[in-house]
């Protein structure tokens, strides 16, 4: 199991003050804690529950980060 955080090419570090992250995970209650966690953070966290629907998301909005939960088996 691996956790990956990409920072998009785009995504200005200065100047901004809530980031727009992705964050894919199949385990429901993980990724509730990581969505609150960001979000007391003051950021903006989107959810996918697996990669069908994170590419969906990633398409439709421009994301700052992405955390993904890859499994390697």
């Amino acid at each position: 199991m691996l956790y990956c955080m990409y920072k998009s090419k785009n995504a200005p570090l200065e100047d901004k003050d809530m980031f727009k992250i992705l964050i894919v995970e199949d385990e429901p209650k993980l990724r509730e804690i990581l969505c609150d966690y960001f979000l007391c953070k003051g950021e903006e966290p989107y959810e996918a529950e697996n990669g069908l629907r994170a590419l969906e998301l990633v398409e439709e909005i421009e994301f700052d980060y992405l955390e993904i939960h890859v499994i390697e088996e």
